[in-house]
């Protein structure tokens, strides 16, 4: 009877190791699952064919037609165009943003003229690819953009 109370506390804790290996376990393979599930949404992945195409709307900051219906955050551009980001970012108005987000946008990625407002014609992520909307017009002019680019070019912010 000696022998058991002492073997008692190993195995709870041979148990409770037991058990948090297999929650461990458990995470992994859920978190595998929803990655999974994520990837396979369009436009990273496959589109199921019973579920409904899902429509894109055009950033109004880069011009892809990227934005979906459930979030407000671009996947090219990385802006999300809502008021408390406005405010959070202390922009006076909502053009004020578009525009200087525009600027950012261009400069970093490597614009030289206004040719490349519209260039490429399709951004691929993965597999996919965002189509420029035909009908999107940038407001920050090009000297702007230009401007800046190369100020960050000058401070080896870019390359």
């Amino acid at each position: 009877m000696n022998d058991w109370n002492q073997s008692k506390p190993l195995l709870v804790l041979a148990v409770l190791a037991g058990l948090a290996v297999l929650v461990f376990l458990g995470q992994q393979i859920f978190a595998e699952k929803e990655q999974q599930a994520f990837l396979n949404q369009a436009p990273f992945g496959k589109k199921q064919s019973t579920a409904p195409a899902v429509e894109f709307s055009a950033c109004a900051v880069c011009g892809y037609r990227s934005i979906r219906p459930d979030t407000l955050l671009c996947p090219i551009c990385y802006v999300e165009l809502t008021e408390s980001e406005r405010i959070l970012w202390e922009y006076e108005s909502m053009e004020e943003m578009i525009a200087e987000e525009q600027a950012n946008f261009f400069a970093a990625e490597g614009f030289r003229d206004s040719g490349l407002f519209f260039m490429p014609g399709i951004w691929k992520i993965d597999a996919a690819g965002y189509p420029k909307d035909t009908t999107w017009q940038p407001v920050v002019d090009s000297q702007t953009v230009v401007m800046l680019r190369d100020t960050l070019l000058d401070r080896g912010i870019v390359e």
